[in-house]
């Protein structure tokens, strides 16, 4: 058996509601984040509903259509161009968002010596821009805060860019190998060599 129909192919940008899914996703994070990062003991639709805590709900929403969207871009082109495309998707924001935090907002919220703070915590808080090994928080800034993390959202970042880098590593074992169910992973066409 074998499939000619593609991610690529059932993908329309135009009548899927992935825009729709997001923004209710998003939403729901920010709703969930109120209450946390305000101390209260749980948002009221994480009671009403049976799944547990509704933000790590609309988190697991992102992580799956996430999933659905790298394994279309894995399709679209080259390993080279989808590993740019990733980096691209994450690092510039990253980037800009931990230059941000380390010399902008945590010094205006560092309780102690803000020289100090600035020849020795904001360096090191830029080895955030590495993805993996984000460190949420900076030792004197919000530390009264019920959560006292500068940005406790980066934690998904590491776990995406791994997924990024799964994704097609398993695709380049799985090529040309027979699975179980008797179907044949394939590579894209523009990952395979030229046959000589």
């Amino acid at each position: 058996m074998t499939f000619s129909t593609t991610l690529h192919s059932r993908f329309n940008a135009g009548s899927n509601n992935f825009d729709a899914i997001r923004l209710a996703a998003a939403l729901l994070v920010l709703f969930a984040h109120a209450y946390s990062l305000a101390g209260a003991p749980a948002d009221p639709l994480s009671s009403l509903i049976a799944l547990g805590y509704v933000g790590t709900l609309a988190v697991a929403g992102f992580f799956v259509l996430s999933g659905f969207l790298i394994a279309r871009s894995v399709e679209r082109g080259t390993l080279s161009a989808y590993l740019a495309a990733r980096a691209l998707r994450i690092l510039p924001a990253l980037a800009l968002v931990t230059l941000l935090e380390a010399w902008v907002l945590a010094p205006y919220f560092f309780e102690g010596n803000v020289p100090w703070y600035l020849q020795n915590l904001a360096p090191a808080h830029m080895k955030n821009v590495l993805v993996f090994g984000l460190d949420p928080w900076i030792a004197g800034v919000f530390q009264h805060n019920p959560v006292p993390f500068v940005n406790g959202s980066l934690w998904t970042l590491p776990i995406e860019s791994l997924f990024y880098l799964l994704l097609p590593a398993l695709l380049l074992a799985a090529a040309g190998r027979r699975w179980r169910f008797g179907w044949r992973a394939s590579l894209p066409s523009r990952w395979r060599p030229p046959m000589g």
